[in-house]
C-alpha cells in the first residue's frame, strides 16, 4: 500500500513540473522564446503567450496556448511539444536572431521607404527646375525642403545600408536592388 501511495505521489510531483515556455514577437518581427518569464523585457509582458502547464490559471496577464490559437498565428508552436514551429514555406534557421523571412521584410520595408523618398525628391527637384505659377518664396522654400529631404534620405540610406551589413555579418547573401 505504501509503494502505491509513493507512486501517486511521484506521478502528482511530475505533473506538476510541466515546463513552461513563454513567446512573444519582437519590434523586429522575430518571435523569440523563454521558460523564465523574469527574462521577457517588460515592454512585451503584455503580447507574451504562455504554453505548456495549460490546466494550471494564472493571474497573470500571460495567454494560454488555447486563447492563442484564437488571437494569432505570430509564433507558431507545435502544442503538443511546445517548440516553435516555421511558418508555412519560412527558414525557421536563425541568422543573428531573425530568420531569413525577418530579415527580407525589414529590408523590403527599408527599401520601400528609400523608394518613397526617391519619388518625392524627385517631385520636388522637378517643381524647383520647373517653378512656373510659384513665388520667390515658395521657390525658396521648396528647396529648403528639398534640401531637408535630402537629408533624410541619406539618413535613412544608410541605415539601409547598416541594415545590409548587420545581414551580412549574420551570414545571409544579400543583393542590393537598385
Amino acid at each position: 500500500m505504501r509503494f502505491l501511495f509513493v507512486i501517486v505521489f511521484v506521478l502528482l510531483l511530475a505533473g506538476q513540473s510541466d515546463a513552461e515556455t513563454y513567446s512573444w514577437v519582437d519590434e523586429t518581427g522575430t518571435c523569440n522564446f523563454s521558460e523564465d518569464l523574469s527574462r521577457v523585457p517588460k515592454r512585451y509582458h503584455k503580447s507574451v503567450k504562455r504554453y505548456g502547464d495549460i490546466g494550471s490559471q494564472t493571474a497573470s496577464p500571460v495567454k494560454t496556448t488555447s486563447e492563442k490559437n484564437k488571437q494569432d498565428d505570430s509564433c507558431p508552436v507545435d502544442v503538443s511539444s511546445g517548440k516553435p514551429t516555421g511558418l508555412p514555406g519560412e527558414d525557421t534557421q536563425l541568422y543573428g536572431g531573425k530568420t531569413r523571412d525577418a530579415w527580407r521584410r525589414e529590408l523590403n520595408a527599408n527599401e520601400s521607404e528609400l523608394s518613397r523618398l526617391e519619388q518625392q525628391l524627385e517631385q520636388m527637384q522637378n517643381q524647383i527646375k520647373k517653378p512656373s505659377g510659384l513665388s520667390l518664396a515658395r521657390q525658396a522654400e521648396l528647396i529648403k525642403e528639398y534640401e531637408n529631404n535630402r537629408g533624410i534620405y541619406k539618413q535613412t540610406y544608410k541605415a539601409y545600408s547598416d541594415l545590409i551589413e548587420s545581414a551580412r555579418k549574420a551570414g545571409l547573401v544579400i543583393e542590393i536592388k537598385k
